[in-house]
């Protein structure tokens, strides 16, 4: 648990230190900021903040310990972490303002300081509160918690014979652990049970302590908490646990826990991803690659400079600009490996196949990029490839008339080396690089060949290649592009290498990296523009005669479509990659009322490509993609989509106007995605956020958030509350081990559905032993007491593999006014569950008519 879950009764507990993601950079706190600033701007009166402008800011006071990756403070003073992030996401639908409240000292003082400041309402809220129902009976929760805390184990990065692979097939395996009682993690000691290991749990008083002993080998790795890891060097192994963390308030605060559990839901509504995305921000490093090891270093200062080969020719990717430079994505990659690593790169670069093999065999490099980590491509070809940074489909090129007539019996061209076996080869040219293929397909040379997806849109979105047509290949027909490494048994390279890409891939610079490389708008010259426009120029010599208006008036329009010809260019290039990456693309003239469909937009909505006087075809009472397209305020949004035939479909919409240089709107682009797949795995999500992991009930959590959806929804004047506490539960698991024991709870919550199977009713698991339900009250004593009966007697009938389970259980019943307070029904029903328990268990009781 994490340290400040415990901090409220710490004297009956423990402490856990609760630590955040070490290292986080200046630079990254005040992007931050600036960030927030920004959001903050968006949330004042007029945007989508549920405050109005007339509304004054509430003040809350904020408990706001230092805690690394939590809730910090920057050099500067400025705050920023997890929780204070999600707290400006709160004031955007809240519209609070906050007063953070800092005490000096440790953390442990800073902590116990504040919680008893919490539980005497001298600050308003907390985070990172644990819930129980100890906890629940000094503070006030909402229905909704705010993150997940898992119990990570980790080991030394330099342990490089233990990873997530093969740790939990040691014949022994020591943890460390923290507890100052030498007592065992129970949590541990249950996943070790089901993961099948032997596991030894050594004890420490501190962190350092148990750190130390990591690296001197005693242990072979420690348990902490994933938001809680307490130095940099150490490599995860796996998570299990997940613990729900909350906003906690001051007891009877009601009015800020309604407003804050409605501002949360909101935002779980609005952005599922919000959390998660949270976390990778600040604790996401935990999850990279390890860091070098100390022969890894050595290695790299024993050999700093790393000679490269390079086969250029290959737009986008590798090649060399007019001016004589490299450029590409593969030089952008190396760019970043040797920041990654301290390893210099010098370039041998060739447009020659033939002097490019020659590097190779003669051993004058160390290593080559951009080729595949396929079995050999050439016969003298003996070197090992790292893992791929960058994967992409295989297209065919080819003109236009002979994608008319198939390419059966045409001639290929192919790079030198490649071995191709694919059918219809006619005639085969060999040539030295990619783009040597694609002119060769361009003058006539060749009828054919194939090129990755982004060598082939780069290629063709120069107006001289727009004869050229890209046809993309099936799904699994794709290049991979790697670094090979020409000594094979180098592993010590090979293993430094893919670690820097996979810390690169981890990044958003893939992206980065290919926009700037293969999005590059092409200048329209003035050659270009008089050849496409020889009707205006001769119309413009006739209007010089008619006068000097007529003149300016044709220099605007030429301007005008000088500059859609160039924004043209760009959109053309933009469908065409788009084509690639399942986007699909439109435009809307607002002058003409026209909607023109990219030719895969077209099909993916099942209408004609062109559609006129748009505005009079959208149809009300459905959510039509016309009306989304037309209409400026629908943009930019996620909507559930009616497609034609009558299936639906999620996609989101993005839209720009376009507009000229005297700043009016000439139309508007924009794109549709298919995010259906998403969305149903954000409900996924969602439906697995709500349930137990073991039993498939609701959790506590979902449970207070159903019923008081009940209590504001229905009508019924009382309600039923069921407590089930499993009698003697701790004797079941030592007796019969805790498999039989999760198969007792699971058996239990099949029964309970059985016996509440109205719509109405909720069922959840409390936590350990214990269920919980409530149902409608129908004026029928005697229903209560049979579904009771129900229970009691179908639990005893458990069986497990042919043999009764000696399972019993105690039931306490409670009837409750409609919007009673949670707490009092739990108590009530609780009283009544003690009251069987008393009276020899295996039995139930009714609060009031049967307790007093």
């Amino acid at each position: 648990m994490l340290r400040i879950f415990t901090a409220i009764i710490a004297k009956k507990k423990e402490w856990e230190p609760c630590q955040g993601l070490r290292g986080k950079g200046k630079s990254r706190a005040v992007w931050g900021m600036a960030v927030l600033v920004i959001f903050g701007f968006l949330a004042m009166p007029g945007t989508s903040s549920l405050v109005t402008a007339h509304e004054e800011q509430q003040v809350v006071r904020v408990g706001y310990p230092i805690q690394e990756g939590l809730t910090e403070i920057d050099e500067y003073g400025n705050p920023y972490g997890y929780s204070y992030d999600y707290l400006q996401e709160i004031a955007k639908y809240t519209g609070w303002k906050y007063e953070l409240v800092q005490i000096e000292g440790s953390l442990d003082e800073q902590l116990n300081k504040l919680l008893f400041m919490l539980e005497n309402g001298e600050i308003d809220i907390m985070g990172c509160m644990a819930y129980n129902r100890q906890l629940a009976e000094i503070y006030d929760y909402p229905g909704n918690n705010y993150g997940t805390a898992y119990y990570a184990l980790c080991t030394s990065a330099e342990k490089e014979h233990i990873t997530s692979a093969n740790y939990y097939l040691l014949e022994e395996f020591k943890v460390g652990v923290i507890s100052t009682k030498q007592k065992k993690n129970e949590t541990l000691e249950q996943f070790a049970q089901m993961s099948g290991m032997a596991v030894t749990q050594v004890f420490f008083e501190t962190n350092s302590a148990m750190l130390e002993a990591l690296e001197k080998g005693e242990v072979d790795a420690i348990l902490v908490k994933d938001i809680a890891m307490p130095a940099d060097n150490l490599a995860m192994l796996t998570r299990f646990n997940p613990q729900p963390y909350y906003f906690a308030a001051t007891k009877g605060n009601k009015e800020l826990i309604s407003q804050l559990d409605a501002a949360l839901s909101a935002i779980a509504e609005s952005n599922p991803y919000f959390a998660s995305n949270l976390w990778n921000k600040y604790f996401q490093q935990q999850s990279r690659s390890r860091k070098y090891t100390e022969q890894e270093k050595a290695y790299i200062d024993e050999n700093p400079v790393i000679k490269v080969a390079i086969l250029g020719g290959k737009p986008s990717i590798q090649e060399v600009a007019e001016d004589g430079t490299c450029k590409g994505l593969s030089f952008d990659v190396l760019d970043y490996i040797a920041e990654d690593t301290g390893f210099t790169f010098e370039y041998l670069l060739t447009e020659s196949f033939e002097e490019y093999s020659r590097w190779l065999q003669n051993g004058e490099v160390q290593i080559t990029v951009g080729v595949a980590n396929e079995l050999r491509q050439y016969d003298w070809q003996d070197y090992a490839t790292t893992i791929p940074y960058l994967e992409t489909p295989i297209s065919m090129v080819l003109k236009q008339q002979t994608a008319l007539t198939g390419i059966q019996g045409h001639d290929l061209a192919l790079v030198k080396g490649t071995k191709y076996g694919g059918e219809y080869i006619g005639s085969t040219t060999y040539y030295d690089t990619a783009r040597d293929c694609l002119d060769a397909v361009k003058e006539g040379e060749a009828d054919y060949c194939y090129a990755s997806s982004y060598v082939a849109q780069y290629y063709i979105s120069n107006p001289a290649n727009r004869d050229l047509i890209v046809i993309p290949q099936l799904d699994d027909f794709s290049q991979q592009f790697c670094i090979g490494i020409l000594d094979a048994q180098d592993s010590s390279l090979c293993r430094i290498l893919n670690k820097s890409i996979q810390n690169f891939n981890n990044t958003d610079l893939l992206q980065t990296f290919l926009y700037e490389n293969a999005y590059k708008l092409e200048s329209v010259s003035l050659r270009e523009f008089l050849r496409d426009n020889r009707l205006e120029v001769l119309l413009f010599s006739a209007l010089v005669l008619f006068g000097f208006a007529f003149i300016i008036l044709f220099i605007v329009l030429a301007g005008e479509r000088r500059y859609l010809r160039a924004h043209k260019l760009e959109n053309e290039r933009y469908e065409q990659i788009s084509e690639i990456s399942n986007e699909y693309l439109f435009v809307y003239y607002a002058r003409e009322d026209k909607v023109t469909l990219s030719e895969k937009c077209a099909e993916f909505l099942k209408m004609p490509r062109v559609i006129e006087k748009a505005s009079e075809k959208v149809r009300s009472g459905r959510q039509d993609i016309l009306q989304f397209i037309i209409y400026p305020e629908n943009q930019n949004r996620e909507i559930e989509l009616f497609m034609e035939g009558g299936s639906v479909c999620w996609v989101k919409i993005v839209t720009k106007w376009i507009e000229n240089e005297n700043r009016k709107k000439v139309y508007m682009v924009g794109k549709l995605t298919d995010i259906q797949k998403e969305w149903e795995e954000r409900r996924r999500l969602l439906m697995k956020a709500e349930r137990d992991g073991l039993t498939g009930v609701y959790n506590i959590a979902t449970f207070r958030e159903k019923t008081e959806k009940q209590y504001r929804e229905l009508n019924a004047e009382k309600y039923v509350f069921f407590i089930i506490d499993i009698d003697n539960f701790k004797q079941v698991n030592d007796t019969y081990g805790h498999y039989t024991g999760d198969y007792v709870l699971e058996s239990i919550a099949i029964i309970m559905k059985q016996a509440f199977a109205d719509d109405e009713d909720v069922i959840a698991r409390l936590g350990g032993d214990e269920f919980i339900a409530q149902v409608i009250y129908k004026n029928e004593k005697e229903s209560i007491r049979e579904k009771c009966e129900f229970l009691n007697r179908k639990i005893r009938e458990i069986d497990f593999e042919g043999k009764k389970a000696p399972v019993t259980v105690s039931i306490g019943v409670a009837v409750i006014e409609s919007g009673q307070d949670f707490e009092a029904s739990y108590r009530q029903a609780d009283t009544a569950m003690y009251q069987t328990k008393r009276e020899g268990r295996n039995n139930y009781r009714i609060f009031a008519e049967e307790t007093s």
